[in-house]
């Protein structure tokens, strides 16, 4: 058995090992929770153009120094329309938000901060400094400066910067081709009844959700009974189509426990088969040579549904980011303090459902009761996982401990 960091060192190298997954031009409409594959420069200064940041009056500040004063208003400035009018001393412009600084002017007073005068006039009542409530063009970013590096997992904020520079196609990794094979003679597909000791199959959705959440392309598979030559027949056939290979079920010491000897057969190359984690414990991992080059990266994942997200979330998700050429690919924790003591057993990194808050002096996170490894419906209300060291048996109420929120599972 081997540590989670060096478990997911094993996982992180083989998924660099070689070439990212290839690139390919998608609208940008498409291109949320993608991969960038070119780095994109501005091709405009940001903003193009000075302009106001509030609805108000455009004026000299030299103007205002012995506010309230009473300027002459020579024109109204809407966002899109060009000033007519250069301001001399003692003259202001009504403008919009977003719209065109005039000549003359260095400052913007807030309409909030004024009041309409007799004939004409405005008058500021509060003094500004040269530059207030003005966006100085290119203060954001000069033209031919980077605006996105390649390697970034798309948002909605740089999603508008492609946007704001023209870019209605764009380069990303293609998504990796994922294949899910749900394991166990007591499974059933989710639309039979289950007999007397039967299950409906869930692990294989979880890993399709979480699959096409972490950027990848998810093929659920039908689920392999415990039978060798069956499982190694659909394990082949899947190997020869994916990136990814993420079998549920199967992976333990038990008698009919079959994946891991099935994979051996298939040529697959162990890296390991148990980790000290906890949930998850039970993880088969290695790669497969496709014949024409490149490696397959399989995941034996255990039974249990929690085990099966957790290891997922530590060890798969990132290696679907990595295999795309991602310059970031491990997920954010916080350091949040716990609410109530704990103990339990040393020896493993434990990833415990939880619910994160935030109080007075910061985020606290509650454990919540749970059942084990089995209890989706504890994971179902949880909104963070609690991360407890391997040497951890005790800790007090408000010691700090890292969470992971589970909010960005929500994320494409």
């Amino acid at each position: 058995m081997i540590g989670v960091d060096e478990a997911l060192r094993h996982v992180l190298e083989a998924a660099a090992a070689g070439e990212p997954v290839p690139a390919e031009p998608v609208p940008l409409a498409a291109a949320t929770g993608r991969v960038l594959r070119e780095t994109v420069s501005a091709d405009a200064d940001m903003p193009p153009f000075t302009r106001s940041a509030m609805d108000g009056y455009a004026v000299r500040a030299a103007d205002t120094a012995g506010a309230p004063v009473a300027l002459e208003v020579v024109e109204e400035i809407p966002a899109g329309a060009a000033p007519r009018r250069r301001l001399a001393p003692g003259q202001a412009s009504r403008i919009m938000t977003g719209a065109a600084l005039p000549d003359g002017a260095d400052a913007v007073q807030m309409v909030e901060r004024t009041e309409p005068d007799l004939a004409g006039k405005v008058r500021i009542l509060f003094p500004v400094s040269p530059g207030e409530h003005v966006r100085r063009q290119g203060e954001d970013l000069p033209r031919g400066a980077v605006l996105v590096e390649s390697g970034v997992v798309l948002g909605p904020a740089h999603i508008g910067l492609l946007a704001s520079c023209g870019r209605g196609v764009v380069s990303v990794s293609r998504r990796p081709r994922v294949a899910i094979i749900p394991t166990g003679d007591e499974l059933v597909p989710i639309d039979r009844q289950p007999g007397p000791t039967q299950i409906r199959e869930s692990n294989g959705h979880v890993l399709e959700s979480l699959a096409r959440l972490a950027g990848g392309e998810p093929d659920r598979l039908d689920i392999a009974p415990d039978d060798e030559a069956s499982l190694r027949r659909t394990i082949g056939a899947a190997l020869a189509a994916c990136d990814v290979l993420l079998l549920s079920g199967g992976v333990s010491m038990g008698d009919y426990d079959l994946v891991g000897a099935a994979l051996l057969q298939l040529g697959c190359r162990p890296a390991f088969d148990r980790v000290a984690i906890q949930p998850g414990k039970p993880l088969w991992f290695g790669t497969w040579a496709r014949p024409g080059g490149g490696d397959v990266l399989v995941f034996g994942l255990p039974g249990n549904p929690v085990s099966t997200l957790v290891d997922f979330l530590v060890f798969a998700r990132p290696a679907l980011r990595r295999l795309a050429g991602a310059s970031s690919w491990l997920d954010a924790t916080v350091a949040a303090r716990l609410a109530e003591p704990l103990s339990r057993r040393g020896g493993r990194r434990a990833y415990l459902p939880a619910s994160l808050a935030d109080d007075q002096i910061g985020p606290t996170v509650r454990l919540l009761p749970s059942m084990g490894s089995a209890d989706m419906v504890a994971l179902a209300r949880a909104d963070a996982l609690v991360i407890i060291p391997e040497e951890a048996e005790r800790l007090e109420a408000g010691v700090k401990v890292r969470a992971l929120p589970l909010a960005g599972l929500t994320r494409a």
